[in-house]
């Protein structure tokens, strides 16, 4: 595997967590408001 290959999937992997901490925040917001 190429180091460009391997950096794109890890960047995608840290979007993806990012995404997920985003979304778990924005619901863990409206329990709260709730």
């Amino acid at each position: 595997m190429r180091k460009p290959a391997v950096r794109q999937i890890k960047k995608e992997k840290y979007y993806k967590n990012i995404k997920k901490l985003l979304l778990f925040h924005h619901v863990s917001n409206i329990i709260l408001i709730v």
